[in-house]
């Protein structure tokens, strides 16, 4: 047990910390530290922009790694991966993944006693498209925004299905995303309190 900085909001790694202590306590024995995890298992990857592994017992975050057909050394994509952070979707989306190239992964755990050793590799994995991922954690994405508009997060977790990221906005709010190239397809997954409030999705096709 160690617990995560995302879960600082409601004291997690100082109550997991108490617990491990205690337990010792009753046992009568020295509280040791953690053990560098066990490396994670990599999934089968069918796309880029959706990576995912099974994690390890006492790891507290991941470092994900890629490398190209055309280049034999590994790139960390991401030094701190959380893999408690999204809750709708795969882990990971390699957002700077170039179309038309292959790729490879692996990733490894890591706590604070030291980092485990490296998962299966998985690849290569040709890109076939880009992906834009908007978890409405800030406003960087957006291309335009008005009305009333707020960032939700750590926020009635419960009731918005443990999803820790969130947009909330009054009638007439809306928000416009900037793409290049033709866009393949969109996917939107919202919340409402209200059955009867409802989005609204329009598609505008500009020359240039």
């Amino acid at each position: 047990m160690a617990g995560i900085s995302r879960g600082d909001f409601y004291d997690e790694r100082v109550v997991l910390t108490i617990l491990r202590e205690k337990a010792h306590q009753i046992d009568g024995t020295i509280v040791e530290r953690l053990p560098i995890p066990a490396p994670p298992v990599l999934l089968p990857i069918a796309d880029a922009s959706a990576i995912s592994f099974q994690g390890s017992a006492g790891a507290e975050t991941y470092v994900l790694e890629r490398k190209s057909d055309d280049d034999p050394m590994w790139k960390v994509l991401d030094a701190e991966l959380d893999d408690s952070r999204y809750q709708y979707r795969p882990l990971f989306a390699d957002e700077s993944a170039v179309v038309g190239k292959k790729y490879s992964y692996r990733v490894k755990a890591q706590n604070g006693s030291g980092q485990s050793g490296y998962s299966n590799v998985i690849g290569p994995v040709e890109v076939t498209a880009n992906i834009v991922v908007d978890e409405m954690e800030n406003f960087d994405k957006i291309f335009q925004k008005d009305g009333t508009l707020k960032l939700l997060t750590t926020q009635d977790l419960r009731k918005a299905k443990e999803d820790q990221s969130r947009l909330a906005g009054d009638a007439g709010s809306y928000i416009i995303y900037k793409i290049h190239g033709v866009g393949q397809s969109i996917k939107i997954e919202y919340l409402v309190t209200d059955p009867s409030k409802k989005i609204l999705v329009s598609v505008s096709e500009r020359p240039g």
